[in-house]
């Protein structure tokens, strides 16, 4: 299957036997440093603020409604900065200037959710935080077209994945430790590590030179919109493909909102045990995610996604049958080979350009 293929599109194998240059290597470590940065920060967002909640309410649907804020700021957020991105014109370029304007704000966002005093407050600064989030991810998600050639471009996103993988990882870990230490210290943390990530990725492409971009014409939102969702109903592969990337990422994040409440509360764990169970899957699953992309590869992305789904899908029924932690938690991961192996397509994209590689990437995976 894999000569057949190779054989009908020489181009494709071709591109994914070349071997990368130092400065392609360097570039790909340098566009992951915002990655890992945003997803650690994230991840200690969805995971640990819930912990901070339970002292203003015993509410899980509350917490909910509070770290739901992201998909509030999700809907709408990325396509304006995705948008204005394409069009801004400064000495910067047109990417830099929203990471620069996000990077402090959810930074400082991120130290005040260890100190805010009431629920209220604290939805507010949860609000300000994916605010600032997406503001910076979408811009700086441009820039991988931008940095990167054609041909490259699916190990970028591979790249993107592991350091994800990597950022979410930490954060699980470290961030359990750090808050048995004190409640705002995760928090404190994790703002640093955003400020130093992105700041060292703004100050390095500064010093190689702004990489040119893509000009769009002046079409404002309403003219993006139309043409997205012109776009959108064009393709029903993209459709099928941005519905099951919806339901994977309501998944994952009900995941990582409630996995350390389900352990300390529901199980009765306490803090540090909760900890060293998930510091056992994150080490699995940064294990696990390389190998699963060259299955990926091997086997096709369709093929390992079909049958890790089943594996994921039917380990979230376990809690039904048992409450011992050390078989639920295994069970709770996302599925690695069907996360890595999806990780090639852009998922989170707003701009024209970033959904229409999605279309071909949702063709590929839809078979």
């Amino acid at each position: 299957m894999t000569s057949s293929t190779a054989s009908s599109s020489p181009r494709a194998g071709e591109a994914a036997e070349r071997s990368l240059t130092g400065e392609e290597k360097r570039t790909l470590a340098l566009l992951g440093l915002p990655t890992f940065g945003l997803a650690l920060a994230t991840t200690v967002v969805t995971t640990y603020l819930p912990v901070l909640a339970k002292q203003f309410t015993g509410s899980t649907a509350v917490i909910g409604v509070i770290v739901s804020g992201e998909g509030l700021m999700a809907l709408w957020l990325p396509l304006v900065a995705g948008t204005w991105s394409d069009q801004l014109r400064t000495r910067l370029g047109g990417r830099l200037p929203f990471v620069l304007a996000g990077a402090p704000v959810a930074a400082l966002a991120l130290v005040l959710m260890g100190f805010v005093g009431s629920l209220v407050a604290m939805a507010a600064v949860v609000l300000v935080f994916f605010a600032a989030y997406y503001t910076t991810y979408e811009p700086y998600r441009a820039l991988y077209p931008d940095l990167l050639a054609d041909e490259i471009s699916g190990r970028g996103q591979s790249t993107q994945a592991l350091w994800r993988g990597a950022g979410t990882g930490c954060a699980l870990v470290g961030g359990g430790f750090l808050l048995s230490v004190g409640k705002p210290v995760p928090f404190i943390a994790a703002a640093l590590v955003l400020l130093g990530a992105l700041g060292a990725f703004v100050v390095r492409v500064r010093r190689r030179g702004i990489p040119d971009q893509e000009r769009e014409d002046a079409q404002g939102i309403r003219g993006a919109l139309r043409g997205l969702r012109r776009l959108v109903a064009a393709h029903p592969a993209l459709r099928a493909f941005l519905f099951a990337n919806a339901c994977w990422e309501l998944s994952l994040s009900a995941l990582k909102t409630f996995i350390v409440l389900y352990l300390t509360v529901g199980l009765g764990q306490g803090i540090t045990t909760a900890t060293g169970l998930i510091a056992a899957v994150a080490a699995i699953i940064l294990i696990a995610s390389p190998v699963s992309g060259k299955l990926g590869d091997r086997l096709g992305r369709a093929r390992v996604m079909n049958f890790a789904m089943w594996i994921y899908g039917l380990g979230l029924l376990v809690p039904f049958a048992t409450r011992d932690p050390w078989i639920l938690v295994p069970c709770f991961p996302r599925s690695p080979s069907a996360g890595r192996s999806s990780s090639p397509c852009p998922t989170r994209c707003s701009s024209r350009s970033c959904l229409e590689r999605s279309t071909v990437c949702s063709r590929g995976t839809t078979r």
